[in-house]
Formats: C-alpha cells, structure tokens, sequence
C-alpha cells in the first residue's frame, strides 16, 4: 500500500543514483569512520608497548681498594653489572586484556558512529524525498488548475461566465505554478543540504523512491553496549590495580677486586609500603557506578522513545487510511463538478473549493507517511539497526 501511494507522487530520475550507493559512497568518506577504525591499531599498538619490557641496565664501576689513596702503588677493581625488569607474567595477561576490552570499546564506538551518522544521512535523505513528493504533487495542482482555467476559458469565449471567472481562473493557475518553483527550490536545497552532510559533490543526481521499513531488532543497542563496554575496561583495569606488585627486577654482577672475583645474582622485589593504589582504585569505582546509572537512565528513556514512537505509528496508519479512503470520492466529486461547470450548474468558487480539498487531503496523506517514515528511521537507529 505504501508503495502504491507514493507511486503517484514520486517522480524517480532512472539516471540519478540511488540511496544504497549515496549511502555507500558518504560512509567510504567519512573522516571519522577513518579515524576511530584507526583508532583500533592505535590501541593495539599502545597495548603491546605496555607490556613491552624494559631495556636493561648495565653498570660499569672502578674501585681503588688501596689504603694509600694518593700513592703510587694503588690496587684497581671492577665492577660489572646487569639489572633487568621483569613484568609478572600475570601482570602482562591482565594488560593483554585490558587492551581487547580497549579495542573492543573502539570497535563498539565505531558502530554508534557509523550508527548516527547513518541516522543523520536517512533523516536528511528523508526531507529530500519529502520536498521531492511536495514537488510532484504541486505538479498536479498546477495540472488541475490549468484543466479549470480550460474549461472556463472556454466557457468565457463563448460568453457564458464574466470575465472575473476567467481572471479568477487564471489568478489560482498562476499562484500553482508559482508554488511550484517554490517547491522547486526547496528540492534544490534539500538535495544539496543531503550531499553536503555526506560530504558528496553538487554533481550528484539524487533518486527520491527508496522507502523506510521497520528492521528486526537483535535487542542490542548500541549506546547500551557502549557503556557496557566502558565498565569492562574498567573493571579489568580495577583487577590489575588489585596487584601491589607488577613487576621484579634481576641483577648479576661480576665484580674483580685484587684478591679476589665476587660474582653475584639477586632479585630486587618492590615494597608496597605507601603507594597502595587507593585513589586509582577509587577513580575507577565511580567511573562504574556513573556509566551503571547512565546505562540504567538509557534503558529506561529507550524503551519509553520505543513505545511512543510504535504508538505515533499506529495513530497515524489509522489516520492514513481515513484520509485514502476520500482519495477516489474527492476525485469523482471533483470529476462530476468540473462537467457540472461546463453547463453551468455550479459556479468557479465551487469548483475549486473542490480541487483545493482534494489536494489538501493529498498533502495530509504524504504528511502522515513520511511522518510514519521518520518514526520508523528513529526506531531503527535507537534499536541499533544502522550500526552493522
């Protein structure tokens, strides 16, 4: 049904490009798109410095063993040394994964990305299509107008009404036509307020005949999983802070004195005695409690959108179909009216009165559709539709 109808309304261009490549094409050069997906290389990259080890240190020493420091015969050592730190192999697994739960989180905000953009694009795409319809049904306006101004243009010739129905006549035709390079225009701007949002060239020709349709939900939404996400990088940066000790460090030295060569091994194991981590322990808790209380807010404001939303739906089909139902009246009124005036039995104000409800109710209908249309836009993005 909602096909049929903007079928009488929607002139499409079979040379203009249609929405699947628009859309392909204003995703392809998005900047943001780019830079969060560059993100996620970034992340893994800042991960593995992390958990990268440090270099080691080498310490070189000379000692004077002698007890006559400023004579002649002065005894020499040396003292080599090597120092190494070594991440806890629990330790650089906690880091691996807090940089999944990282790169995941960038994934996930790619996805709302993509999501608002997307959403944003068919909002927009929706207004031109709109404009577009308004355009076309306007050109029937003018259509019946001049199909009036005909008949009593006719009828004047034969000096059968006054000159006044004649003027009247050609008065209403030329407020259509000047409605309809109005309508004209707005399609321009809409077009180009489309393109320049998906960052496309004025060059584009634009088809106006795809249609909106409600898309199943898989129940994941996106801003939902996005602070879902946050409270896992979180809480695995909370389970590493848990540790005092994330890292030893080994020693060997080789030491030559004039006597003797001292070689020694050891481990150096840092004291958790003043930084316990407290406050980084604390920081992150509340950064969990907030994103909870946000996801809660979230869920509980997208299921009333949700509701709302399907009940404006339901109101306006029902509203649609009462005002198709007087389409094919309106149209045989305005038929037996227009043959009534050609014998003089009802007068112009009539008739036009007539055409003028006839297109009003038309302009009420594509109100209602693309109003269902931009409801089913909306339930889509809030369900997560546009983030795959």
């Amino acid at each position: 049904m909602k096909k049929t109808i903007f079928g009488l309304f929607l002139t499409v261009n079979l040379y203009a490009q249609s929405y699947e490549v628009l859309l392909e094409e204003a995703l392809h050069r998005n900047i943001n798109l780019k830079l969060i997906h560059n993100q996620q290389e970034k992340i893994s990259l800042s991960g593995a410095i992390e958990r990268r080890y440090e270099n080691p240190n080498l310490e070189f020493e000379v000692a004077d063993f002698s007890s006559q420091f400023m004579t002649k015969s002065n005894s020499f050592g040396v003292r080599v040394g090597v120092v190494q730190s070594i991440p806890l192999p629990h330790i650089q697994k906690e880091r691996a994964t807090i940089t999944e739960k990282r790169i995941n989180l960038s994934s996930l905000e790619y996805k709302v990305e993509r999501s608002n953009f997307i959403y944003n694009f068919n909002i927009r795409y929706l207004a031109y299509r709109k404009a577009d319809a308004s355009l076309a049904l306007q050109s029937r306006a003018v259509e019946l107008s001049k199909e009036i101004l005909d008949t009593v243009n006719q009828r004047y010739q034969e000096g059968a009404v006054a000159r006044s129905d004649y003027l009247e006549a050609k008065l209403d035709y030329q407020r259509a036509k000047t409605q309809e390079k109005r309508l004209a225009f707005d399609v321009v701007k809409m077009k180009n307020e489309l393109l320049a949002f998906a960052n496309l060239e004025k060059e584009y020709s634009v088809e106006s005949g795809h249609i909106f349709l409600l898309e199943e939900a898989d129940g994941v939404f996106p801003s939902i999983a996005l602070g879902e996400a946050r409270n896992e990088v979180s809480q695995a940066k909370l389970k590493l802070l848990e540790h005092s000790i994330e890292s030893i460090e080994l020693f060997s030295e080789l030491e030559r004195e004039p006597d003797q060569d001292v070689f020694r091994v050891g481990v150096s194991i840092p004291l958790p005695t003043f930084n316990l981590k407290h406050e980084e322990k604390q920081l992150e808790k509340i950064n969990m409690t907030n994103e909870k209380l946000r996801i809660d807010n979230q869920e509980n404001l997208l299921a009333l959108q949700l509701e709302q939303l399907m009940a404006e739906n339901r109101q306006l089909e029902i509203l649609r179909e009462h005002q198709q139902s007087l389409i094919a009246s309106q149209e045989e009124l305005f038929e037996m009216y227009k043959a009534s005036y050609t014998i003089a039995k009802v007068n112009l104000l009539k008739l036009q009165q007539i055409k003028k409800q006839r297109i009003l109710n038309q302009q009420k209908i594509l109100e209602n559709s693309f109003a269902i249309e931009q409801n089913i836009i909306k339930i889509n993005y809030l369900q997560g539709g546009y983030s795959e």
